[in-house]
């Protein structure tokens, strides 16, 4: 017998390539206050309104992270190693 996992009540499934607030929450480690103040600051894409959920490309959060990280990944480049 195929199980389903447990959503949240009143969160809606959504496609694998959508996050929620919550999933970018616990995927970058920190709090939806964090997050808000990010998205007021200009330093986080905004997500999608969809009814009274608010959701992110997964797309667009990788390519986020993947940003933070650049200067970190150029350091080694160009110190030859």
């Amino acid at each position: 017998m195929q199980t389903t996992p447990a959503v949240p009540s009143g969160t809606p499934q959504m496609s694998p390539l959508c996050l929620s607030k919550a999933d970018v929450c616990t995927r970058l480690q920190i709090s939806a206050r964090c997050l808000e103040g990010l998205i007021g600051r200009g330093q986080f894409p905004a997500g999608v309104r969809i009814g009274k959920h608010v959701f992110f490309s997964k797309a667009v959060v990788d390519e986020w992270l993947k940003r933070q990280f650049a200067v970190q990944e150029r350091f080694f480049v160009g110190n030859g190693q």
